[in-house]
């Protein structure tokens, strides 16, 4: 992909998690859930078939956590696989083997 397309793909990231406007700040002072969101927009951006991912609702916000269930479910439409590990089994409901 172009770079363009990156960009524009953190940027639709920031805006899902409703962090574009905290764009430009460093994360070290978020809140554990703002770090959280940011973690997994870095990990999100790259480019990959596998995710792996442990306690990715641990710290979001129910927001955040149905962003992210969006997020899963739209990669592995996209023909991605995720392997994930979590304690909140209801949030994964876009899994298609547990």
């Amino acid at each position: 992909h172009a770079t363009q397309d990156w960009v524009d793909y953190a940027e639709d990231l920031l805006d899902m998690f409703n962090l574009a406007h905290r764009a430009d700040e460093l994360p070290t002072k978020f809140s554990r859930g703002l770090k959280q969101k940011t973690a997994l927009i870095v990990g999100l951006i790259r480019p990959f078939s596998v995710l792996l991912i442990d306690e990715p609702f641990a710290g979001l916000d129910v927001p955040g956590q149905e962003t992210l269930v969006e997020v899963i479910g739209d990669l592995a439409e996209q023909g991605a696989s995720i392997i994930c590990s979590t304690h909140q089994l209801d949030l994964l409901a876009v899994a298609t083997r547990l």
